[in-house]
């Protein structure tokens, strides 16, 4: 019988600056980074996988 252990991690982290143009309209900006690890140990083989991105981001947001 083949046993898995499989073990994923997640991370993400956001930090925003946000300017009030008015009572409804928001303008943000701020960086981004997302990384998720797994990793898989089985008796064929074991595979670690890592994605990562990580970036400058804008949003603009209006309440009706």
């Amino acid at each position: 019988m083949d046993k898995r252990n499989i073990r994923p991690i997640n991370l993400s982290t956001i930090l925003m600056i946000r300017y009030q143009a008015t009572p409804r309209l928001s303008l943000d900006a701020g960086y981004r980074f997302y990384s998720f690890v797994q990793e898989e140990q089985s008796n064929e083989d074991g595979n670690r996988i890592h994605l990562r991105t990580h970036g400058p981001m804008v949003q603009a947001a209006y309440r009706f």
